[in-house]
């Protein structure tokens, strides 16, 4: 995914967290029969520091593993020149929103 927010200087840690947290979730429908929707169960990640506003981002995520329900991703942020600024690993719980 890529990732931007107009503006200048460097971006808080709680906008780097955001720009983490869709893609992780997208990487669990990569799974080989995805569920119909996911919830966030538990993220935990790290802000490296130098997140720029005005820059391009690119987000990577991949599925890790499988159990049951639980789908786990990890995610990363990178600024132009390939430094990471941002990663996280992700637990996504399979929903069926039909039942709900």
């Amino acid at each position: 995914a890529r990732f931007r927010v107009d503006g200048e200087g460097l971006l808080p840690d709680w906008l780097v967290c955001a720009g983490l947290d869709c893609p992780s979730g997208f990487a669990a429908t990569l799974a080989e029969h995805p569920p119909e929707g996911f919830v966030l169960g538990t993220m935990s990640g790290q802000v490296h520091g130098g997140a720029e506003a005005g820059v391009e981002h690119q987000v990577h995520g991949r599925l890790v593993a499988v159990d049951g329900r639980k789908y786990t991703t990890e995610v990363a942020m990178l600024a132009p020149d390939g430094t990471t600024v941002g990663s996280a690993r992700a637990v996504w719980i399979g929903i069926d929103p039909g039942r709900f």
